[in-house]
């Protein structure tokens, strides 16, 4: 999966537990101390979510960012090998 589609996958979860928060983007926002726009643009994966900027999201959300991290995780494993291109693949060391 080109790295692109990691960043669509973490817009898609963090748009899905928002919804389930019962959060509007603008109330997310205003939550996290950013814009309903980098919301939006978080959940189409137009901008890349840094590690700070889930950390603060997940607060605003209530839950724990590795949860967020996890589900990224599960979606990205159910794509077909061949679509992953090793981002889920372990660093040489």
């Amino acid at each position: 999966m080109p790295v692109k589609e990691i960043d669509k996958t973490t817009g898609e979860i963090l748009k899905r537990y928002r919804k389930a928060a019962g959060l509007s983007q603008a109330e997310l926002g205003r939550a996290a101390g950013i814009t309903f726009q980098q919301i939006q643009k978080y959940e189409c994966g137009q901008n890349r979510v840094s590690v700070s900027r889930l950390f603060q999201l997940a607060s605003s959300l209530g839950v724990e960012p590795a949860a967020l991290v996890a589900e990224v995780e599960r979606t990205m494993a159910k794509a077909p090998q061949s679509d992953r291109h090793g981002i889920l693949e372990k660093p040489n060391a």
